[in-house]
């Protein structure tokens, strides 16, 4: 490898440069990508097509494709001359570089379940940037990053690597929500729903994780469509869904004063809080009989009555998990 290396590049302040402008080619691609994804469609799983080209078997592509981010790094540290991985922080690094890919190219392909061909230019596309990124990384990693010695105990590293921990479990239990979204022999494509009304989805915490947890434009839809549709369509009145006791309560009012209006048409009177809660209610008597839920596990009766925990702000306390908790312990 070194042989190799060495009619590659003249000196290592040369291979360091590449290295380097490796490094900012990624970030320029990444940047691009961001935007083109904006507009189009990525052809892997359910917006594959066969405008990508042939279609190849979804767990061989992804066990192929990244199986360079295991093969090139494991040949830079056996058959290279690896300078720094006797130093401690390159070695965590790299550790951490070796536990994500190692679950992505030698795990997670054998426990997918269905799932559509994936197109040979993504396949392709997938095999040069695992290629590409773990010479970068690992190269860099074993022969040229230099840190002090106590680095691993500065609040920037200490940070990251929690900051790492946290992603790498977020995705592998993300792939285990879906993966256990199909039932066996099932081949479909499966989107978990959480309560979230209008036309909102979420495909997991992976994806979406900086979420605002405000309802203005739920509550906006809501308000613009019963005041459009008052006279025709009030029993879609009965139908607030759980984040009402989430609402601000410049919302709360909005909503109200529909109810109010709706009064004037109707003769039975309509409680906005009782309706709230009964919706709540059953919602979650919906949740608990459906185990494969992301929000089952919220709902957990150790003794008789459901778990509620204490809280000291006025979100957390009206959140539809407490809050429903308490309406069936009232049950």
């Amino acid at each position: 490898m070194d042989e190799l290396l060495s009619m590659l590049f003249s000196s290592d302040e040369e291979e360091l440069h590449v290295l380097d402008s490796m490094a900012y080619l990624l970030m320029f691609m990444a940047l691009c990508t961001f935007f083109t994804l904006l507009f189009e469609n990525v052809p892997y799983g359910r917006y594959a097509t066969s405008r990508y080209g042939f279609p190849v078997n979804v767990k061989f592509a992804w066990f192929v494709q990244e199986l360079p981010a295991i093969s090139v790094p494991l040949c830079l540290l056996l058959w290279a001359t690896p300078a720094k991985t006797s130093q401690m922080p390159n070695q965590i690094l790299l550790a951490m570089y070796f536990c994500h890919y190692i679950h992505r190219s030698l795990i997670y392909p054998f426990l997918i379940r269905g799932g559509k061909a994936t197109p040979v230019v993504s396949f392709v596309l997938a095999f040069v940037f695992c290629v590409y990124n773990g010479y970068m990384q690992v190269r860099y990693l074993s022969h040229y990053a230099t840190y002090p010695a106590d680095w691993i105990t500065h609040p920037c590293f200490i940070g990251g690597c929690g900051l790492w921990l946290f992603g790498w479990l977020v995705n592998v239990y993300s792939d285990h929500i879906l993966r256990n979204l199909r039932k066996p022999g099932e081949t479909g494509y499966k989107v978990p729903r959480v309560e979230r009304d209008c036309d909102f989805k979420f495909l997991d915490a992976q994806t979406h994780i900086a979420e605002k947890l405000k309802w203005d434009t739920q509550t906006t839809h809501v308000v613009k469509k019963e005041q459009q549709l008052l006279h025709c369509r009030l029993p879609r009145l009965k139908k607030f869904s759980a984040w009402y006791g989430n609402c601000a309560a410049v919302n709360q009012k909005a909503l109200q004063r529909v109810l109010w209006r709706a009064r004037h048409i109707v003769v039975k009177p309509l409680a906005l809080q009782g309706i709230y809660e009964k919706q709540c209610v059953a919602k979650a008597e919906r949740i608990i009989k459906d185990a494969p839920h992301p929000g089952h596990n919220l709902f957990t009766r150790p003794g008789k009555r459901y778990r509620c925990i204490q809280s000291h702000t006025g979100r957390f306390l009206n959140s539809f998990q407490l809050a429903t908790s308490r309406l069936l312990n009232k049950c």
